[in-house]
C-alpha cells in the first residue's frame, strides 16, 4: 500500500475530527506537487496557485464521497481537471472592459508608429476599435489579444483553451463581425 492510499485509509477509519484533519493535510501535502505540475502545463501561470488550491479545496469536500472504484490519484487528477474547465469558462466569460477613446487614439498611435497609415486608415483603425470594444466579450478579447497583444494562434488558443486553428476560426469570425459593423456605420476600408 503506497503512502496515498495509507492517508485515505487513515482518513476513512479516523474516529475524530482532529485524525481526520491530520489525514487531509497529509493528503494535501503529497497532492499539491502533484497537481500544481498538472494544472502549470495548461493554465496562465498567475492562475496557477487559485486552481490548485480550488481543486484541494474540492478534493478535501468531496473526500467522504470516494468510494474507492477508482485510483485515488487519478480521482483527485479528474477533479482537477475540472477546476481548470471551470477555471477557463469563468475567464472566457469575464467581460473585457472597453476602451476609452483616448486610448483608442493611444493604440492607433502606436500602430502608426510601425506602419504608415492615411488619415482614412486611421479614422477606421480607431472605429474598428470602438466597435469591437463594444462587441460581444469574447470577440473584444479575442481581436484585442491578437492584434493589439501580438498573440500567434497558438498563444492564442491556449489562452482560451481552444486549438490554435479553432483560434483561427474564432478571429475570422470576429473580423467578420466588425466589418459588419463596420460597414453598417459607413466605414470602406477594414
Amino acid at each position: 500500500m503506497d503512502t496515498l492510499s495509507k492517508c485515505v485509509e487513515a482518513y476513512r477509519k479516523a474516529a475524530d475530527l482532529g485524525e481526520r484533519q491530520v489525514a487531509v493535510e497529509a493528503i494535501a501535502r503529497f497532492m499539491w506537487p502533484k497537481l500544481h505540475r498538472y494544472i502549470s502545463a495548461f493554465c496562465p501561470r498567475h492562475a496557477v496557485e487559485d486552481v490548485v488550491q480550488n481543486s484541494l479545496l474540492s478534493i478535501v469536500t468531496h473526500l467522504p464521497e470516494f468510494e474507492g472504484d477508482a485510483q485515488f490519484e487519478n480521482w483527485c487528477f479528474r477533479i482537477a481537471h475540472h477546476r481548470l474547465v471551470d477555471y477557463f469558462r469563468v475567464e472566457h466569460r469575464t467581460k473585457i472592459e472597453s476602451l476609452d477613446r483616448e486610448e483608442i487614439w493611444r493604440i492607433v498611435e502606436a500602430s502608426e508608429q510601425t506602419t504608415s497609415m492615411t488619415a482614412e486608415q486611421r479614422e477606421t483603425l480607431a472605429e474598428a476599435l470602438e466597435l469591437i470594444a463594444l462587441a460581444k466579450p469574447p470577440c473584444a478579447k479575442a481581436l484585442n489579444l491578437r492584434f493589439i497583444a501580438g498573440l500567434s494562434f497558438d498563444e492564442l488558443g491556449r489562452a482560451f483553451g481552444k486549438s490554435a486553428d479553432a483560434a483561427r476560426v474564432q478571429v475570422r469570425r470576429c473580423l467578420e463581425l466588425a466589418q459588419q459593423l463596420l460597414s453598417k456605420k459607413g466605414a470602406t476600408h477594414v
